[in-house]
């Protein structure tokens, strides 16, 4: 006597023969949940908010901002592609959030990000910070102006303009009085407060002075450059623009006109910096002088050199190529993206810093870029070029000898400690273990084609991968499971998706709303078995299916015909047709409610031994 039956559940193998597959594999497996044997339905998407995606047409692009708030706040959408990553900053409360696809590369934060409206983000700004233009700048070198000099005796008392920043005992030069006896160079000072200091005269003259009266502290002249940058009204500094070399006497004062003020373009700049080195070159370490807002024009430095600040924190900062795109974040809060044949890379924690040796040059072109660990895997029209290291100037290449190209971007998935995406020949896969196509039990590139390549979108929900595909007839889904190996499609489509970090659910957009996958009512499982054979053939006449709940459709196919469609509605088991025999057999279910086993059998007794 012979039975057929099913009591562990598993997904498709469409590379292999129906005959020759596992029991509990199926031919067909769609809207499945199989994380425990049974054959559960998936949930329904949920819809989390009506018409939450305000943007006329099709949605490409979503992201959830304000991850603090309800899920059903505020919604980032694009009707194309956009990549966005939330940036890793110290104390950061403003959620600074940064995307390319949208033109040049952006950044955005609360509350600007969502006021005014529900097509978010409602304001956002280049991102980085450009050198300022010096084209119009106006320099001047002058003595510091003193106004006043008094006599009593031989000691002369001097008033200046600005405070004169000596100390008692220092030198001091004097120019401009009519009387020399005034003037000299080396005169030692006796400071009495900020602004007044006296010094000895070899006589006394004749009347207190007269003239254009000026200082300096004298000695050789110091050869400067000086540096200006902008700063973002989040405190970010870019690189900065550099002055001629020029000659100042110490205590000198020098002066800027025609400072740059706010430059062309939607920039979120507020004031400037500059900069200065005392040593006179280029690779001289400039350090801080003072700052203005971004709308003065004009500065003056007289400090000291033994006053000056800080060096610069960003002497070799860059905005970013204004093409980067498919950004994503990695480890020790660096960003990188794509630019041309290059891949590109931020300082660490500094968003908007990308310096000219973080940028990585290939000669086959980068299609997308994702991360595990401390690399990044640049996916190419070739083969996956890895770069890994913990500085965006010291990343080490690595070009995978065996590898895929990747047909679609928008593929890209981080998961199991590595990087899935669509190949022409299934889902490749890449980590510290290396390279492997991750689908290669379960589909040829002749299966795989059904699905569209290089149309898929990819999503992480719970360690699987979800893709939507649209091959030109149908457009559905899929799963993979990456430990299981279990694949089974989905019978919707969604144009968009977003896993959030937070909750670790994935989120789809269809039409003008957001929904939540797996979260609602369930659907509806098909689940269809291997072909079972046969020696000679045979009629089987009982079945019996095991469910949590009813009704249950089934289906009996016999040589590929169709002879019974019953909806069970109880685990009792119930007659197959008879008159025929047949050497194949395969069986279908569909159902809203778990299944826990199905099975056929030539006699009753049989049946009852095999399933419960």
């Amino acid at each position: 006597m012979t039975s057929f039956v099913v009591n562990a559940f598993g997904g498709m193998i469409p590379m292999m023969a129906a005959r020759l597959i596992d029991a509990r594999m199926a031919t067909k497996a769609v809207n499945m949940n199989l994380t425990s044997g049974e054959a559960k339905p998936l949930r329904a998407p949920l819809k989390i908010g009506d018409e939450l995606l305000t943007k006329a047409g099709i949605k490409k692009s979503i992201y959830r901002f304000g991850q603090d708030q309800p899920e059903t706040s505020y919604w980032f959408h694009w009707t194309f592609d956009v990549d966005v990553v939330r940036g890793s900053i110290a104390d950061d409360t403003s959620e600074r959030t940064y995307f390319t696809g949208d033109g040049v590369p952006k950044y955005t934060y609360s509350p600007n990000a969502v006021t005014g409206g529900t097509d978010y983000p409602n304001a956002s700004y280049a991102l980085g910070v450009i050198k300022p233009d010096l084209q119009t700048l106006d320099i001047a070198i002058s003595n510091r102006v003193i106004t006043s000099i008094t006599k009593t005796g031989t000691l002369a008392s001097a008033n200046s303009a600005l405070p004169h920043k000596l100390i008692t005992g220092g030198k001091v030069s004097i120019f401009g009085a009519t009387d020399a006896l005034y003037n000299g160079a080396d005169k030692v000072a006796t400071v009495v407060d900020a602004d007044t200091f006296t010094y000895p005269l070899t006589a006394e003259p004749a009347a207190d002075a007269a003239g254009t009266l000026s200082m300096n502290y004298g000695g050789l002249p110091e050869t400067r450059l000086y540096a200006i940058t902008y700063v973002s009204a989040l405190g970010e500094e870019g690189a900065p623009a550099i002055t001629a070399l020029m000659d100042v006497i110490a205590g000198q004062i020098v002066t800027f006109t025609n400072l740059p003020t706010a430059p062309t373009g939607n920039y979120n700049y507020t004031k400037k910096r500059i900069y200065r080195t005392a040593s006179g070159s280029q690779a001289a370490t400039l350090r801080y002088v003072g700052e203005v807002s971004l709308a003065e024009t004009t500065f003056i430095d007289d400090v000291l050199t033994s006053q000056l600040g800080e060096n610069i924190p960003s002497l070799t900062y860059e905005a970013p190529p204004a093409d980067l795109h498919h950004l994503i974040q990695f480890s020790n809060g660096m960003l990188a993206g794509l630019s041309g044949n290059q891949a590109c890379v931020s300082v660490a924690y500094q968003p908007h810093a990308w310096p000219i040796s973080g940028r990585y040059s290939f000669n086959v072109k980068p299609v997308a870029l994702g991360s595990f660990g401390q690399s990044i895997v640049v996916l190419t029209e070739g083969t996956p070029i890895v770069l890994t290291g913990s500085s965006y100037e010291a990343m080490s290449e690595d070009k995978v000898k065996v590898g895929q190209p990747c047909v679609s971007a928008r593929s890209v998935v981080e998961l199991a400690n590595g990087v899935m995406w669509s190949s022409n020949e299934g889902l490749a896969f890449i980590s510290n273990q290396g390279f492997d196509m991750a689908t290669k039990m379960r589909l040829t590139n002749r299966e795989w084609a059904k699905y569209n390549p290089s149309s898929i979108r990819g999503y992480r929900w719970v360690n699987r991968y979800v893709g939507f595909y649209d091959n030109g007839e149908v457009q559905a889904g899929f799963v993979f499971d990456v430990a299981t190996l279990d694949f089974f499609e989905l019978d919707f489509y969604a144009t968009a998706g977003y896993t959030d970090p937070k909750n670790g659910n994935l989120y789809l957009a269809i039409g003008d709303d957001v929904f939540k996958f797996d979260a609602g009512e369930n659907l509806e499982l098909e689940w269809i078995s291997k072909v079972f054979e046969s020696a000679k053939p045979i009629n089987l006449a009982f079945a019996k299916v095991v469910a949590r709940e009813y009704p249950v459709e089934f289906r009996l196919y016999a040589d590929d015909v169709l002879k019974l469609n019953k909806n069970v509605l109880n685990n009792q088991s119930f007659s197959l047709p008879l008159g025929f025999k047949a050497t194949s057999h395969k069986f279908a279910i569909k159902s809203e409610f778990d299944v826990l086993g199905v099975g056929v059998a030539e006699s009753m007794d049989e049946l009852r031994q095999a399933i419960e």
